[in-house]
């Protein structure tokens, strides 16, 4: 029968104390994982705002357009009507 070391105090403050470092370093992961998906939601949503306001520009130019050719002005085909 093999005997077992006796763990010491000393043995056992040291393992008190990776255990401890070994937290902070996961808190710390955790912050920077949670700060990265942070940044690349506000990433994501800085390019929808851009991608509804490219949109929405699209938009009113061709409504635009298309009031301008029905109006008359531009020679659309309202104002061939008009002329006649």
């Amino acid at each position: 029968m093999r005997w077992r070391r006796r763990r010491t105090s000393q043995w056992l403050r040291r393992r008190k104390r990776r255990k401890k470092k070994k937290a902070v370093r996961e808190k710390k992961k955790d912050s920077m994982r949670k700060e990265k998906r942070n940044i690349n939601e506000k990433k994501e949503r800085g390019r929808e705002k851009k991608r509804d306001a490219a949109k929405k520009n699209t938009e009113t130019e061709t409504a635009e357009k298309k009031r301008k050719r029905n109006s008359g002005v531009d020679g659309g085909p309202m104002s061939r009507v008009q002329q006649a």
